[in-house]
């Protein structure tokens, strides 16, 4: 990895983004909204953050932005309704149709609770997605009661972000949060989560195809990362970029990292540049 060359070529490639698409300029007010740390949020703002995480996996950033700004308030308050005991909004998976594409083929799932099957209707919501809104709902109501004003006191602010995100509790968290959400929380879903939180970055598909373009990750990883470990491979690889970008790992450096790599990978069509072994300049 030649990170003063990735450099180079990260802040190429951010020119021209910015040229082409002057929308994706990251101003300082946006930032200050892109971040939501946990230890100084409301559990409702925390909330809001962590319900959009299971609807913006695989799907394109333009829809689940409009899906989420036209959402928002219907899902406000919604976790304190979604307990282990009678969830309105529980989702059972059953095994019915093999094959490809049965993990989230709808006749694979039962809605369960007495709201549940309406209100997926009403909000163009396929099954396995409420499914996992409403597990992380039950598992965020527990750490609340658990825990407080902050349901994950593990992904509070870090007195050396950089330290942390190389260390052995970076992988160990990502790991637990996976496991305990349940179903459809993968690892970048868990990470995208952490990120909004001021931790990391979040390792989907146009941040890895922009990370192999600039030579930051190996090309074996695949575009869609499944594994916990690439995750965090990917994410500690980032934070090296970022560092030799700003000189320093913080949460605002990361995230501008995140959201420029997002919208080069996306806006720039990177992914082609990547199959072919071709350059944009």
């Amino acid at each position: 990895m030649d990170l003063v060359a990735a450099v180079k070529e990260f802040e190429k490639l951010r020119e021209k983004l910015h040229e082409d698409f002057p929308d994706k300029k990251i101003s300082e007010e946006h930032l200050d909204i892109s971040i939501i740390p946990c230890d100084t949020s409301t559990t409702e703002e925390i909330w809001l953050n962590f319900w959009q995480k299971p609807i913006r996996s695989s799907k394109k950033i333009d829809y689940t932005n409009e899906y989420v700004a036209k959402h928002k308030d219907v899902f406000a308050g919604l976790w304190k309704e979604m307990t282990d005991e009678n969830s309105p909004y529980k989702v059972d998976k059953v095994k019915r149709v093999f094959g490809k594409g049965s993990g989230s083929n709808p006749d694979n799932f039962v809605f369960v609770g007495k709201k549940s099957e309406k209100f997926a209707k009403d909000n163009s919501l396929s099954a396995y997605r409420l499914m996992a809104i409403n597990n992380g709902g039950v598992r965020f109501n527990k750490r609340v009661k658990q825990y407080g004003k902050n349901p994950f006191p593990e992904l509070s602010t870090k007195s050396n972000l950089e330290e942390y995100l190389f260390s052995k509790d970076f992988y160990a968290t990502v790991m637990s949060l996976q496991k305990e959400m349940g179903p459809y929380w993968g690892g970048v879903t868990v990470c995208h989560l952490m990120t909004d939180c001021g931790i990391g970055i979040k390792p989907d598909i146009h941040a890895v195809t922009a990370l192999k373009y600039l030579g930051v990750i190996p090309m074996r990883f695949p575009r869609s990362i499944q594994s916990i470990k690439t995750c965090v491979e990917t994410v500690q690889n980032a934070t090296l970029l970022c560092k030799q970008l700003y000189g320093k790992v913080t949460a605002r450096n990361l995230r501008l990292v995140d959201l420029d790599l997002m919208h080069m990978g996306d806006k720039l069509e990177l992914n082609k540049h990547v199959e072919n072994g071709t350059r944009v300049f």
